[in-house]
């Protein structure tokens, strides 16, 4: 009984959460979904490297994760669909203010999503979208809302595809 109790306080105390690497795909992340309901101090998220593609972004539910404030889901072949299912996702996560998304291949149509995520939630500090194919149609959706996000210090848009 004490090891139950002792788990259930860990649950709910549980700040910060790594699972960068793990090859975790559309069933782990389901499975990690129905954790993260549970996980209400839960402000930090690390999923670098693993397989969600945008399945496994809708089955994690984030929106769920009221207190979370960093995530990292770079490297996760999200795609735009992906970027999508996040930015609406995200947009209930009032305390977010570091978001990596970089190396998924978001792409322009991810690019528009993830704009206008940082437009309705100004409290955003860094954003990372480098290595996402993001052409100049797409950064100027981003470039377009930049006036508007305050708090943002640090945007990352390294090698996309910009151009002229």
């Amino acid at each position: 009984m004490r090891r139950l109790a002792l788990g259930q306080w860990l649950i709910k105390s549980l700040s910060y959460l790594g699972l960068s690497a793990h090859a975790i795909g559309v069933k782990g992340a389901e499975v990690l979904g129905g954790v993260l309901e549970q996980l209400n101090a839960l402000s930090h998220l690390g999923l670098y490297g693993n397989k969600l593609r945008y399945k496994g972004v809708q089955r994690l539910a984030l929106g769920q994760c009221k207190s979370l404030s960093f995530l990292d889901i770079a490297a996760c072949d999200i795609g735009p669909v992906g970027a999508g299912v996040l930015a609406i996702d995200l947009g209930q996560c009032t305390m977010l203010s570091q978001l990596r998304v970089s190396f998924n291949a978001i792409l322009c149509e991810g690019a528009g999503p993830m704009a206008g995520m940082m437009e309705q939630y100004p409290q955003f500090s860094c954003i990372e979208l480098g290595y996402n194919g993001i052409q100049a149609q797409g950064a100027g959706r981003i470039a377009a809302v930049l006036g508007r996000c305050a708090s943002l210090s640090h945007i990352d848009l390294r090698h996309n595809s910009i151009g002229d």
